[in-house]
């Protein structure tokens, strides 16, 4: 019998999307206001997911953590969750795709807690191949300097993820909007060993920064979007595997068995250790080809001052 490979991005659920007093420029930086309550899985490292819709104080954050809770302990029952002709014409596409409820329970879930949080689910995704691409399906003027490269994915509500860098030499970039309002799965990882401060660009804006051995980030909060910034591998000149909280192997099978249990899926069809072979190789030769110069406190707060935040926050002002 053939064995079958866990999908990578399962792994690696980066889950992507959005309260309108600004919070950051008023309380002091710390990663654990926006460390999401599920984080069962924080590693000796220190190494956690962080909400990038707002902190523990924003509905947003709310809707994501009790979603994130429940999706942790529930397990799909044998009641579909929309009929075979539904499927066809590709009805709740969005429930599956950008939510991970596979069922009808945790559908009618998915529907209470959006309700319960005043939330507005995602219906449609698009890819986009540049940032001009971006900017048309946004309508909004440049918000990034035009040296840029990237590419991504926008939701009908103008929230999107978008990879982009200067240069081949220079670090990968991941910019995240998530609209106010709209019921978004974000995270991404980020050290707890982390340098903090608040920081006011020169347009005005005020700003978080974090800097940590393996990523920096900046966060702020918008009056119509949840702005964030991650910087991959930010402050190392070389790269160790030997000290990568991700290339943890016990972590990893015990992640790869919960969604197997989770999904019903029988250990003798998968091949964990090809598993961890395909995802430790790609993790390495990622982090390798990352790999820059580290990122100093001057230049965290010139990239900040870089982004135009009055154009891009626009877009999502009523």
């Amino acid at each position: 019998m053939n064995k079958r490979l866990l999908p990578i991005t399962l792994c690696l659920i980066v889950i992507i999307t959005a309260f309108a007093v600004p919070t950051f420029a008023s309380s002091e930086p710390s990663i654990e206001k926006y460390t999401l309550s599920s984080e069962k899985n924080s590693n000796e490292d220190g190494w956690v997911d962080i909400s990038v819709v707002g902190d523990k104080s924003t509905p947003e954050y709310g809707a994501y953590n009790e979603w994130k809770d429940y999706l942790s302990d529930s397990k799909p029952d044998n009641e579909p969750i929309a009929s075979e002709d539904e499927k066809e014409r590709g009805l709740l596409d969005n429930y599956q795709s950008y939510y991970y409820a596979v069922t009808a329970e945790q559908a009618r879930e998915l529907d209470r807690i959006a309700a319960k949080y005043e939330m507005t689910l995602h219906t449609t995704r698009e890819d986009f191949a540049s940032i001009d691409d971006l900017y048309q399906m946004l309508n909004t003027s440049a918000f990034l300097p035009t040296s840029y490269v990237g590419s991504g994915y926008i939701y009908d509500d103008g929230s999107f993820n978008l990879e982009f860098r200067q240069s081949e030499d220079s670090a990968w970039l991941t910019m995240l909007v998530s609209k106010k309002g709209s019921f978004s799965m974000v995270s991404h990882g980020m050290s707890t060993s982390c340098d903090a401060w608040n920081y006011i660009t020169a347009s005005g804006q005020s700003v978080e920064i974090y800097s940590a051995p393996y990523s920096s980030c900046i966060l702020t909060d918008t009056p119509g979007a949840f702005i964030s910034l991650f910087i991959e591998s930010g402050a190392q000149t070389e790269y160790d595997p030997d000290n990568d909280p991700l290339l943890d192997k016990d972590q990893f099978m015990a992640n790869q068995r919960k969604l197997m249990e989770k999904y019903n899926i029988d250990e003798a069809d998968v091949d964990l250790e090809q598993d961890w072979q395909t995802y430790y190789q790609g993790r390495i030769r990622a982090m390798e080809q990352s790999s820059h110069e580290p990122l100093t406190k001057e230049d965290l707060e010139a990239l900040a001052d870089s982004i135009n935040f009055d154009n891009l926050s626009s877009r999502f002002c009523d």
